[in-house]
């Protein structure tokens, strides 16, 4: 299994790494920088993959935010993860 590191600026970027990591088959960090990422952001687990696994660390932990403010969604939704 190949671990995929993905290093995220924005918002875009981060739904972007959330969809592969979802479908890789691998070991998966998504390194955010300082800011604000504003979703509703979804992650799908592939139950059915073996060695699938997702981090997810903020450059800071003061100066980094994942926010939903337009709608009474999850900021961060993640489905089938076991």
């Amino acid at each position: 299994v190949k671990a995929a590191t993905f290093n995220v600026t924005d918002s875009a970027g981060f739904q972007a790494a959330l969809t592969t990591a979802q479908d890789n088959d691998s070991t998966n960090t998504i390194n955010l920088a300082q800011g604000t990422y504003e979703g509703p952001f979804t992650y799908t687990a592939n139950s059915g993959k073996t060695g699938d696994s997702l981090t997810i660390t903020g450059e800071s932990k003061t100066n980094t935010f994942i926010t939903n403010l337009t709608n009474s969604s999850p900021a961060l939704e993640i489905n089938g993860a076991t």
